[in-house]
This record gives C-alpha cells, structure tokens and sequence, in this order.
C-alpha cells in the first residue's frame, strides 16, 4: 500500500487498485477500444501478434546463424551460403535490444510481469577466475565501458506504440 493525497489528506491507497487500473490500459491497447467502450467480449486484436511476428522475423537471419555455425555447426558444407553478411557488433547489440524490449512488453501483456528487464551481475566479475582476459590497468576502463552499456541497455523499452 502507499501513501495518497486526497482532500488535502493522507490516506492510505490500495497498490492492487493501481495495479488493475494499468492492466484494464494495456487491455484497452491490445483489444482497440477505450474505457467508455470496453465490453466483456474484448479481445486481443490479430495485429498485435502479427506486430509481434514481424519483429521476431526480423531476427531469424542471426538465429540461423547461430542454429548453423554455433549450436548445430556441422561442416563447412552444411554452413554453406547461411554467412551473415556485414554482421558486426552493432548488429549483435540491436539483436539484443529487440529481444529484450519484446520480452518486456510480452511479460507485461501477457505474463502479468513488470519488465524486469536483464539481468545485472552484483559483484567481481572476474572472481575465481584464473586468469581475466584483461590487464589489470585496463580494469578501469572495462568497468567505464559497462557503467556505459548498462546505461544504454537502461533506455531500451518499447513503446506498444512503436511495435
């Protein structure tokens, strides 16, 4: 429960209440129609999981990548003509991006979740390792480099208008 302001006083406010308000918007959203109008036969328009579709469609090239050259890589024979062309870091990073935004928003509609978002290790990195793949003098910089990509990784929610 929190706190809320009414007539000038403080009372204490149902989060469920809130938490309900929301779920009947994002229905609204899904189903097309709007608070005056909802009806108990709403349903959840065709479009949003053909929105959600093309997305994902969007990301099959790395993921026959993957499935041919990492997962399933056989021989140079069966890899071939499945090479990602002009695929590089930045590609790799708005892969990422998309898979993350999409899990959010379907963990909102669908799994009663709040975006949880990824997962950030609390801790050294590098403990228990042997030997770190960087210097000791560079750690500095390597951690810069995360505070930056966290940062970025931050800002990465998809407005269910933009699907």
């Amino acid at each position: 429960m929190r706190l809320r302001a009414a007539n000038g006083k403080a009372v204490w406010g149902d989060m469920a209440l809130s938490h309900s308000e929301l779920s009947h918007d994002h229905f609204d959203f899904l189903s097309g129609t709007t608070p005056l109008n909802r009806t108990d036969t709403d349903i959840i328009r065709t479009e949003i999981f053909e929105q959600i579709d093309q997305k994902l469609t969007l990301l099959d090239r790395i993921g026959e990548h993957v499935s041919s050259h990492v997962a399933h890589s056989g021989n140079s024979q069966s890899r071939n003509s499945k090479q990602l062309d002009a695929f590089n870091i930045s590609d790799a990073r708005d892969t990422l991006k998309t898979l993350k935004e999409l899990s959010d928003l379907v963990g909102v509609w669908f799994a009663n979740q709040s975006g949880a978002g990824l997962a950030k290790y609390i801790g050294d990195q590098f403990q228990g390792l042997d030997a770190a793949l960087v210097r000791h003098e560079d750690m500095d910089d390597l951690a810069r480099n995360w505070r930056v990509i966290d940062c970025d990784i931050d800002t990465w929610v998809l407005n269910p208008n933009d699907l």
